[in-house]
């Protein structure tokens, strides 16, 4: 029986999903915290990184990241009695008074109140009320943000821990599915652990990926110093009667989306999926939980959209866009095609969220990061990175994907779309809030149209780099996939037969580019047929015991092994998330039409399932769609409007119609 209720959908997903704790929701945070602009975010990003670094013996990440300044002044006009906890060393102008390091109460007798703190990291000051306070930025004073936290500021604070049991299993400890995690043995002796996201992991002799330093808790308890990202763990030198994990997990914001249908194998990729989404959320959106533990924004670009369907945090999206894009030098991680997935992902957090105080915040410095990509273009619109990349000297500052990385000094086709794509996003963007900038990146972007055409184009196919003909008359004529679907996606290719079947003859190695490839083929009206890409390729790693999704899809050689190590591939890797919007818009149509939700269409399309149903958590709460072979069903929720069958209908309402058959 298909269900029809949120609840009802909620279950059934639930049944068949490794999440440990869905109802796992945040205590109460009485403190606020107040930073500077970006300050938090550029904090926060600093914590991780050095926890990344120290607790991976692998880790390949860009220095130019942006750091907090390290100094803020606050200022409250008029003051009155007031009581403040700085997160750091700190002064008070125009009062005489002892700075100690807890709550100080303070009286400025009706004067302007000025407080710097210091900090080696970000620079915070916690408020019992922030009503009125200002901040310095730069040479002004604008109006504090304050953040939820306890009692030290939050950018220093790790998610919420779960504790979940480790249970026994064939001489290893098991959590049951791949989390982020410190942990808890009691035992006789002096542990030695290895931890693994998989059984040969932990049972390998090979060079750990992360470090497993000890930490003596005392009466023969243990844990480690750095939270590890594993499944299994074995435990040599000492006899444990008892073991959990403390796993870290970001609370819910209230009830998470969910998918299920006929086919409990979709069902389960769905649930998976989403999970992977959730355990890499740490503070930031992180690539993966065992190797890097760091964010990148491609990952994040892809995770906007489950995030969307799934647990609906805008926030993590717009904390990772403010850190990643204040780079001190170079590209965001080092990439070029990664600057340009920044600018991209702040057009899917518009579209997913509606978030348009972030908008009018960032649009001056989205129209500034625009121009400093512009500086590498040339007239003909064609972006030629020239500054050095930070991430690889072997693939340059420009990536794609792995496998498809271009050769020096071509142009690269599929570089050229996504700088496309960025053009447009960035008009849009601008033109929603009126910012002058739109016109130059509107023509900037029909410029480049026109070359595309032009030089791309060869013999009726989109080829890798531009001039292939002419230049290199032994390359093949012929549509090359990552340039057809990621040009399809940007609005710059039109899905013709040879495009599609390009698309639908790729095989990316990652999942974060076959879900953007999977999505032009749906945009191309191929939704079958990506519905069963997407089971063909997802399913393998579930056939392979997968709790989460893989940095890599498993191919010929060993399927654990990544980078020259054996266990060097991420088994919990954000960017294999993507089925979990995926199913959604694939089988029911599911997607937003308007920022935010604000008009929505569902428009099914089940193929060989007998039923599909799904909850998505909007910002107006949450829409509810069932369909069977006779029909579908909508619960639009009150300030959202429904646009199917033809028709507008207003929330909120129950919307039902025939389906063809």
């Amino acid at each position: 029986m298909t269900p029809r209720t949120a609840g009802e959908i909620r279950a059934h997903a639930r049944a068949v999903s490794p999440d440990p704790a869905p109802g796992h929701a945040a205590s109460a945070a009485g403190t606020a915290w107040l930073y500077g602009p970006a300050q938090f975010e550029l904090g926060l990003l600093e914590r991780i990184v050095g926890e990344g670094r120290a607790a991976g013996r692998f880790v390949d990440y860009s220095d130019d990241h942006g750091r907090p300044d390290g100094r803020t002044s606050f200022r409250l006009r008029g003051a009155g009695a007031v009581e403040l906890l700085p997160g750091g060393g700190w002064t008070v102008d125009a009062l005489a008074v002892s700075l100690p390091t807890g709550w100080s109460a303070l009286d400025a007798g009706g004067r302007d109140l000025v407080v710097t703190v210091r900090a080696e990291g970000a620079a915070a000051l916690a408020v019992r009320d922030p009503a009125g306070w200002e901040v310095l930025d730069g040479d002004r004073w604008v109006p504090a943000r304050a953040r939820p936290g306890g009692a030290t500021p939050p950018h220093l604070d790790d998610e919420p821990v779960v504790r979940l049991p480790l249970v026994e299993s064939d001489g290893l400890l098991d959590a049951g599915r791949t989390l982020l995690g410190r942990p808890v043995l009691t035992c006789s002796g002096t542990p030695r652990l290895v931890s693994g996201e998989s059984r040969e992991e932990a049972l390998s002799d090979a060079v750990p990926e992360t470090r497993h330093d000890l930490v003596d808790l005392g009466g023969g308890r243990w844990t480690t110093r750095h939270r590890l990202g594993f499944r299994f763990l074995a435990v040599h030198d000492a006899e444990v009667t008892d073991a959990a994990v403390d796993a870290s997990i970001r609370p819910s914001r209230g009830a998470a989306g969910a998918f299920a249908c006929s086919d409990e194998g979709l069902t389960r990729i769905a649930a998976v999926a989403s999970w992977t989404l959730r355990t890499c959320l740490q503070g930031l959106v992180l690539d993966g939980v065992k190797r890097d533990r760091l964010p990148w924004i491609g990952d994040q670009a892809l995770a906007t959209a489950v995030n969307a369907y799934t647990v609906a945090d805008p926030g993590i999206v717009r904390d990772g866009l403010v850190a990643l894009g204040r780079q001190r030098r170079g590209y965001v991680n080092g990439l070029a095609d990664y600057s340009l997935w920044w600018v991209i992902g702040q057009g899917f957090l518009q579209n997913f969220f509606g978030e348009r105080e972030h908008l009018e915040r960032e649009a001056e410095g989205v129209h500034a990061f625009l121009e400093r990509l512009a500086e590498e273009a040339g007239p003909d619109g064609v972006l030629r990175p020239r500054r050095p990349g930070g991430f690889s000297e072997e693939t340059g500052p420009v990536l794609i994907d792995w496998g498809v990385e271009p050769e020096p000094g071509r142009d690269s086709t599929a570089l050229q779309v996504l700088w496309f794509w960025a053009l447009s996003t960035g008009a849009d963007l601008l033109s929603r809030v009126g910012h002058f900038g739109e016109r130059r990146w509107r023509d900037l972007a029909a410029t480049l149209r026109s070359t595309l055409e032009e030089r791309a184009r060869a013999l009726g196919a989109w080829s890798r780099y531009l001039d292939d003909p002419q230049e290199h008359p032994g390359t093949p004529c012929v549509d090359d996939p990552h340039t057809c679907f990621l040009g399809l996606l940007a609005g710059v290719i039109e899905p013709t037969e040879p495009v599609v079947a390009a698309i639908r003859t790729a095989r990316p190695r990652t999942p974060w580019m076959a879900a953007f490839a999977l999505r032009a083929l749906g945009a191309a009206g191929r939704r079958r047929e990506a519905v069963e890409l997407l089971r063909s390729r997802w399913t393998p790693m579930l056939d392979a015991g997968a709790t989460t999704f893989w940095e890599e899809f498993p191919g010929d050689g060993e399927p654990l092994a990544m980078y020259g190590r054996p266990f060097g591939r991420s088994l919990a890797h954000a960017w294999g998330a993507g089925p979990a919007a995926l199913l959604p818009e694939l089988v029911l149509g599911v997607a937003p039409l308007a920022d935010g939700w604000s008009r929505i269409a569902v428009d099914p399309e089940l193929g060989d399932l007998e039923w599909a149903a799904a909850v998505v958590p909007t910002p107006f709460g949450d829409l509810v769609v069932a369909a069977d072979r006779e029909s579908v069903v909508v619960d639009v929720p009150d300030g959202a409007v429904l646009v199917a069958d033809g028709r507008e209908t207003p929330g909120p309402a129950t919307v039902e119609w025939t389906l063809g058959h």
